[in-house]
């Protein structure tokens, strides 16, 4: 039973069934229903959703007269809605499309989520993937600034500079550059820390230094440096077991990634996309997106 519940195709017809209820609850026939088509059933379930929509913004359950608020303005919401779709506001409308393809894509998300991996599944996911959960090779360094802005060549003067150290001129590091918000000193931090910093080139760059000797000049978003790495950590292998919450959230990640591919490929089998000349023409060699790279719907304010 365990296994059956991680299936996609499982998930997935879970999803059909969800989206057609709430399509007929939100469609009501014509005809024979139409009475029923007026009527606004609330049950167990929605009390349960705005109780559990609230408890995760106030980390408590509702009080008797809180609920009795939620659930009168989701009638509010409910009937607004209902008409609006009765005069056709929701056709054509941007943000209403965008709405609903996020909630779809979330159901798909959540879905992914609530997964539960078998132990050895955990483990194969670990093996198969040992350089991502390796702990970051890590560097402590000195550098001096020169700001090109106050400098007519800061290139040149800080490689001068950094042949004064090298020959022991006796002169301190710190009265070498400029002054700035930048910290002369920074421990032990991984490259993608110092990426953020600095960017990416110059992370690259103190990562190829050797130890202890001043080395530059090196380029950054703020200048020129000067750099001294004075101390290092190699990378290492973690044990799984002393990372295996990390290792099950890298796997829910990777579930929801196939399941959302998954589920884009199923919805491009399902409808043909065509493009009339004119957007052809503007396009070119048009096709849509591959499944591998689909993305959810990004929120919009």
């Amino acid at each position: 039973m365990g296994s059956l519940s991680r299936e996609p195709l499982v998930h997935f017809t879970l999803i059909g069934a969800v989206l057609f209820v709430v399509h007929g609850w939100l469609n009501p026939a014509t005809g024979a229903a139409v009475d029923t088509a007026r009527e606004i059933h609330i049950g167990e379930a929605h009390l349960a959703w705005l109780s559990t929509t609230w408890s995760r913004q106030w980390h408590r359950p509702p009080a008797q007269d809180e609920l009795r608020g939620l659930l009168a303005d989701f009638v509010r919401e409910e009937l607004f809605a209902r008409e609006a779709r009765e005069l056709g506001l929701d056709r054509d409308d941007t943000v209403v499309n965008r709405r609903l393809a996020q909630k779809l894509a979330f159901l798909v998300e959540d879905t992914a989520q609530s997964a539960q991996p078998g132990e050895g599944e955990l483990e194969a996911f670990y093996r198969a993937n040992r350089a991502r959960f390796r702990a970051p090779a890590r560097r402590s360094f000195e550098q001096i600034h020169f700001n090109p802005a106050q400098r007519a060549d800061a290139m040149r003067e800080a490689a001068d500079a950094r042949e004064g150290l090298v020959r022991g001129a006796g002169v301190a590091p710190v009265a070498l550059g400029d002054r700035s918000l930048l910290e002369s000193r920074l421990d032990d931090l991984d490259e993608q820390a110092v990426a953020a910093q600095f960017g990416s080139d110059f992370a690259s760059a103190v990562f190829a230094l050797p130890v202890g000797e001043w080395s530059g000049p090196l380029t950054s978003a703020y200048g020129v440096h000067l750099v001294r790495v004075s101390a290092e950590r190699a990378a290492r292998e973690r044990p799984y077991p002393e990372i295996r919450q990390e290792v099950a959230a890298a796997w829910r990640e990777q579930r929801r990634i196939e399941l959302a591919a998954d589920h884009y490929a199923r919805l491009l089998a399902k409808y043909e996309i065509i493009l009339d000349e004119p957007a052809r023409q503007r396009v070119g060699d048009w096709t849509p997106l591959p499944a591998a790279t689909a993305r959810a719907p990004q929120a919009q304010p």
